[in-house]
């Protein structure tokens, strides 16, 4: 990862995944990043499993967003899922893009696929503190 390109990403993981990154995000010196790329998941991330938005969620991508971030929403379920709950929760001109997750990844620089700051929103206090978190720790 640069420090002039770089992502983040927010959603919820098996037990065995969270646990592989969680080491990952206790570097003494996490790099900071100028127009971080930042993910977030949907399902049990930006809502809950009613489709309810989590409380603090359209605060908190509003502050990454004024902090420089370039904000994109993606689930397993598909690009149209993604707009559909931005709409349905008027978040839809904070986002950048709307994606399904990839499955398989094709390209010329491998190793800058994968992120070592990866977050879930289910173990933050809230989605404000997290959103402060991460502009704390690695936005410039």
């Amino acid at each position: 990862m640069t420090v002039a390109t770089g992502f983040a990403i927010i959603g919820c993981h098996a037990e065995g995944r969270s646990r592989r990154f969680a080491d990952r995000n206790r570097w003494p010196y996490p790099p900071r990043m100028k127009n971080a790329n930042v993910f977030v998941d949907v399902d049990l991330t930006l809502v809950d499993a009613d489709g309810k938005l989590l409380d603090g969620a359209k605060e908190a991508l509003q502050r990454l967003k004024d902090a420089g971030c370039h904000l994109f929403l993606w689930s397993s379920c598909g690009s149209e899922y993604c707009q559909k709950v931005a709409r349905l929760h008027g978040l839809t001109e904070l986002f950048e893009a709307f994606s399904a997750k990839p499955d398989i990844l094709i390209d010329d620089m491998p190793a800058t696929c994968v992120t070592q700051f990866v977050y879930d929103v289910r173990n933050e206090r809230s989605w404000p503190a997290l959103a402060e978190r991460i502009i704390a720790k690695h936005i410039d």
